[in-house]
């Protein structure tokens, strides 16, 4: 397991996504840009995870695209906006 840590400012920061390793990877490997879930609702979101999850079963089930120790890894993504 690992972790990135990094400290901000409040005042410098005005949004963030904060995901776990098995979105964080699938959303790389694909490109797409963070960017795009900053702006995306609950259910674009979702959406996205869903493609995600259908990519891995579909187009890579063996891992060979993307590898990883087991076929579907969890996948969240929750972003914040400041008000």
């Amino acid at each position: 397991m690992h972790l990135i840590s990094r400290r901000y400012r409040r005042a410098d920061v005005t949004w963030c996504v904060l995901a776990t390793d098995g979105a964080q990877r699938g959303f790389d490997h694909l490109a797409v840009a963070w960017e795009d879930l900053h702006h995306a609702s609950a259910d674009e979101l979702r959406a996205m995870l869903d493609t995600l999850h259908r990519w891995e079963a579909d187009t890579d089930p063996t891992g060979t695209r993307l590898p990883r120790a087991k076929r579907h890894d969890d996948k969240t993504v929750v972003t914040w906006t400041a008000a």
